[in-house]
């Protein structure tokens, strides 16, 4: 949040994003490669859905922190997993 009003912190904050979403990509590309991921999803699409997601889900826990539970965080990010990667839901 501050790399938005400080200068100085926004090449921090966009090589964190960077290096999010690179990890994001790696890990659904490996998914793809070991047949958990399913079947027609676009590995690049779903890194930029993904992170989005992550990155949405960490932003309301900073500015709403008593609205959702860590619980209620990791149902969600679960439930989207789960759906991309229903051979792995099964664990």
């Amino acid at each position: 949040m501050s790399a938005r009003t400080r200068e100085e912190l926004r090449p921090y904050a966009e090589r964190l994003y960077d290096q999010t979403r690179e990890l994001v990509h790696k890990v659904l590309a490996a998914a793809e490669r070991t047949g958990v991921l399913r079947d027609g999803i676009d590995v690049d699409i779903e890194t930029e859905r993904l992170y989005a997601l992550v990155d949405g889900l960490a932003l309301h826990s900073v500015l709403q922190p008593g609205r959702l539970d860590a619980e209620s965080l990791r149902a969600a990010l679960r439930r989207h997993l789960d759906e991309i990667m229903p051979r792995a839901a099964g664990r």
